[in-house]
């Protein structure tokens, strides 16, 4: 029998229509130029991974995609027709498009069972409950085995990679519509490392023919992992479009403009801790066979482990006993960044300024009334510190690529006085160029004194802490000192089965 592989491969040479082509392509958005002139062609059941930093034009590709934006200029070929002036979301929907967005589109008070009813509405009548629970339960047990979320309540209750997981099922599953093209925008940024293995497993099968994909995503492993081809975008141009197998790191790095990534050694690995300075936090373990957490100042302190295993629960507890405390002299300031912007983070009401100024209020007003000029010289100031790339200060927060969201709340963490940082995940979705900004912000940060206490679901990340803490089923269950950390301790730790 012949591989998959190889029918798509001749898929692109033998005189079949595209599934997909752009032609110069342009999107702009005022004066300000999103895409420019771009072009591509997607064969199917071709796999062609995107990167770019945040504001490359990502995001809009995405969405003029999935017909939810109008181009300004240029074409959309739809299986050999023209479709630009009616290519609207309902028409893609028709025509089998599906999207995976970084920020979650499942409404957050419904179960996975109401979600997968929602984009097949072919799931009617007596029993729809029990098809539409067949439909993603077989899903999920296909892309993600061994994982089985709770599909019966709502999705704001489950954990954010369990909602990740139903996200990425619920965009393969097919009814009475079948899925030709489906657009992954940073798919495993929620998902543990386990999970995000299965999912590249999963792109990767050549087994069985499959819909076309794009593949958005900044971890660089799984976009060279799964495509056939990879196009790079810079300031919504397209300057590189090649062969996967004819790629690699330090070449897509290059050319996004990105600088080398930055190594353990040159970073985080901070100050060794000094004895004769007390530590900032002790939190004893919550059950006799648990491990104490200590932080000391000037510390990168890492929690490690499956996802959803208590980590950002425990960086909320730690947030909460700092608020709690009453006396001056035993309070620790505490700043808290999220991982999930949309849900725990920005204000998407509010400008950029006043989502990066809302921690600090009261220092701007010393009298119970904020000084306008110094917020927005605060706003403006950590801007320019962390490259901020936004129109005004005063433009509305959901006007920023995601990346530069995240990078105003860990400006809205840094600008407060606490000593104490709190960090959910947050590189989440956020490009090569950016991460290093952040990287060596903290870096800079930690010699001042100033201790980050990082939850991160990336094993690179946790290599650049000083000491990294494994969480299982809620509880720490071991330590290692970054020097010590390896993938496979880790795992062993995390799998172990409980006492």
């Amino acid at each position: 029998m012949q591989d998959w592989g190889d029918l798509r491969e001749a898929g692109q040479h033998d005189g079949s229509l595209p599934i997909c082509e752009l032609r110069a392509l342009g999107k702009r958005f005022d004066n300000v130029v999103a895409l420019d002139s771009i072009d591509i062609t997607l064969a199917v059941g071709e796999r062609l991974g995107i990167v770019g930093h945040n504001g490359a034009g990502k995001s809009t590709l995405i969405n003029v995609l999935n017909g939810s934006v109008r181009p300004s200029g240029g074409s959309i070929i739809w299986q050999g027709t023209d479709v630009t002036d009616g290519w609207t979301a309902s028409r893609a929907r028709r025509e089998g498009v599906r999207c995976i967005f970084q920020e979650l589109a499942l409404v957050p008070n419904l179960t996975a069972i109401e979600n997968t009813r929602l984009v097949h509405p072919s799931l009617r009548g007596f029993g729809w409950r029990r098809k539409a629970a067949e439909l993603i339960d077989r899903k999920l047990s296909e892309i993600f085995p061994g994982n089985h979320p709770d599909l019966g309540v709502p999705i704001e209750r489950l954990p954010i990679g369990q909602r990740q997981m139903i996200e990425v099922a619920r965009a393969f599953t097919e009814t009475e519509a079948t899925a030709r093209l489906v657009v992954l925008d940073e798919p495993t940024s929620s998902l543990s490392s386990q999970a995000s293995e299965l999912l590249i497993a999963f792109l990767q099968d050549n087994s069985q023919p499959r819909p076309s994909t794009v593949l958005i995503s900044h971890k660089l492993r799984d976009i060279l992992g799964t495509s056939d081809r990879i196009i790079v975008l810079k300031d919504g141009t397209k300057i590189l479009d090649e062969p996967a197998r004819l790629l690699e790191r330090d070449r897509l790095v290059s050319a996004m403009g990105a600088t080398t990534a930055v190594s353990q050694a040159d970073t985080l690995v901070a100050q060794a801790r000094t004895a004769t300075k007390p530590a900032v936090v002790r939190d004893a373990g919550r059950s006799p066979d648990e491990i104490d957490l200590v932080a000391y100042p000037g510390e990168i302190v890492g929690f490690g482990g499956l996802a959803g295993h208590g980590q950002s629960e425990r960086l909320v507890s730690l947030f909460a006993e700092s608020r709690r405390r009453k006396s001056a002299s035993s309070r620790i300031a505490a700043a808290f960044v999220a991982g999930d912007r949309q849900v725990d983070g920005v204000f998407s009401a509010w400008s950029v300024k006043r989502n990066l100024t809302a921690s600090s209020l009261a220092g701007l007003a010393p009298r119970g009334l904020i000084r306008s000029g110094g917020e927005r010289r605060m706003a403006e100031d950590w801007c320019g510190q962390l490259s901020i790339r936004c129109a005004s200060i005063d433009a509305p927060i959901l006007s920023l690529s995601g990346g530069n969201q995240q990078k105003i709340l860990f400006a809205r963490a840094l600008a407060t006085p606490a000593s104490l940082l709190l960090m959910d995940d947050p590189t989440r979705g956020v490009d090569i160029a950016t991460k290093q900004d952040i990287y060596r912000r903290i870096r800079r940060e930690t010699l001042s004194g100033r201790t980050f206490i990082w939850y991160s679901t990336e094993f690179d990340e946790l290599r650049l802490c000083d000491r990294v803490y494994i969480f299982h089923e809620g509880r720490i269950v071991g330590s290692f000192d970054s020097v010590d950390l390896t993938e496979e301790a880790v795992l062993q730790l995390a799998f172990r089965p409980r006492r």
